[in-house]
């Protein structure tokens, strides 16, 4: 999609304004080899395309003169990479573009830092990054944590990137509900998603999409794509489209037929009540692991008024992390660049347009509860036949995108449907 370049300048203000007198050297993702020498899908890194938006360009360089306030990357002008893949910008299309002081050549690269570090610069980087007569700060925390802290909080037009993705993601999600039916196999459903967000002008996935059929939605980061959909299973897909490198992440779960069955309802219910206090929660100031304890607390008190767990007090269950048997995952992430950004889970408390997951769910996997059954420690405070009769349910999970704001939390992925009645009426259509 359109990329607005003015974007990244901001971001690059921003990182100037926290750093002072060092100069960073950051390294572009280059390509890199499936099998033999076939091309993986070319990715730009993360921290890279924060400061320049270059989503393309492969085995870029850019660095930033923090002290001068100025960008110079560098590239690769040759005439192998002019006949495979295409004639590269001109030097000086690439300073328009994306709006840089300078664009030299790779080979130019160690003079330019020779010349930096003659003057008493002091040269940063992330990663082992070498350069011949030149002293270079690898793995530097201080930049780490800068771009960490910048990350975490998106700016307007970041924001509205992300929002974009997921208005993206949401209506491939209303589209595999509506074709989702007994007999299709999980990879058509992936397929379908895969299609209708290309279509729509994202050509990539932030992740691996996760479509999980029956006892496959008990397995939190299934991928195998690859078995037949029967009649009373639930669908879990967990997928998301990326916008110019920003992710979307979302899940819904439906029953494969259209139509929630009573046992069905009653996990789902028990996940979307917990998702929906959850989410009302947000705000600033806000610590991230008081929204985790909180999720495990009111999945403990479902549980038990459910009937799963028996003769303990919420207070019990907690400190034997019974909810773990059911929900054995973390509440949600950052989200941004990457799918789980910078830290995951945020260090800091919530502010004002960080963007995360509120994700919980119950699981009856199959594994999880044989080996908590056969625990001492644990089974005395479950009711096994019940736990057993849900174990064909599979598991739920519905994950939302959140902005925090001062006020009300914005919901990004509010277009895919979440309520039973609504997802019934549209499955209704097929």
């Amino acid at each position: 999609m359109e990329l607005d370049i003015t974007t990244f300048e901001e971001n690059r203000k921003r990182f100037f304004d926290s750093l002072s007198s060092v100069a960073v050297v950051l390294e572009g993702a280059d390509e890199k080899f499936r099998n033999a020498d076939t091309e993986l899908d070319f990715r730009q890194s993360s921290d890279f395309m924060f400061l320049t938006g270059m989503e393309t360009t492969k085995g870029a360089k850019v660095v930033l003169d923090c002290l001068k306030k100025e960008v110079t990357l560098f590239v690769e002008f040759s005439e192998s990479f002019a006949v495979w893949h295409g004639a590269p910008l001109s030097p000086e299309t690439l300073k328009e573009k994306f709006r840089v002081d300078k664009v030299l050549q790779n080979s130019d690269l160690k003079d330019f830092l020779i010349d930096l570090q003659s003057k008493g610069q002091k040269i940063i980087t992330l990663a082992e990054f070498s350069v011949p007569d030149v002293t270079i700060e690898h793995h530097s925390e201080q930049l780490r944590e800068t771009l960490n802290e910048l990350r975490a909080i998106k700016t307007e037009k970041e924001i509205q990137i992300i929002r974009k993705a997921c208005q993206i993601s949401c209506e491939a999600h209303v589209e595999l509900m509506k074709q989702c039916r007994p007999g299709l196999n999980e990879s058509q459903l992936e397929s379908l998603f895969r299609y209708k967000t290309s279509w729509a002008g994202c050509k990539y996935q932030a992740y691996t999409p996760i479509v999980g059929s029956g006892e496959n939605s008990t397995f939190l980061h299934y991928s195998d794509n690859n078995c037949l959909i029967k009649e009373h299973d639930f669908v879990l897909v967990d997928a998301g489209c990326e916008n110019s490198c920003y992710a979307s992440d979302i899940t819904r779960t439906y029953p494969a037929n259209g139509i929630f069955s009573e046992r069905q309802k009653n996990i789902y219910n028990i996940v979307l009540r917990i998702q929906k206090k959850l989410i009302d929660l947000v705000e600033p100031g806000l610590e991230f692991k008081f929204l985790s304890s909180t999720c495990s607390s009111l999945l403990i008190c479902e549980l038990i008024q459910a009937g799963f767990i028996v003769s303990c007090t919420v207070e019990e269950a907690i400190e034997k992390k019974l909810d773990r048997i059911f929900m054995p995952h973390g509440l949600g992430h950052l989200l941004g660049l990457d799918v789980h950004d910078t830290t995951i889970y945020p260090k800091t408390p919530l502010a004002p347009n960080m963007v995360i997951t509120i994700e919980p769910g119950v699981y009856f996997n199959r594994f999880l509860i044989e080996q908590a059954l056969k625990n001492p420690e644990f089974s005395p405070f479950l009711d096994e036949n019940l736990v057993r009769e849900y174990l064909d349910v599979g598991g739920v999970r519905i994950e939302d995108v959140v902005v925090v704001t001062n006020g009300k939390a914005d919901i990004l992925s509010g277009g895919a449907p979440k309520e039973i009645e609504e997802i019934e009426a549209l499955m209704k259509h097929k």
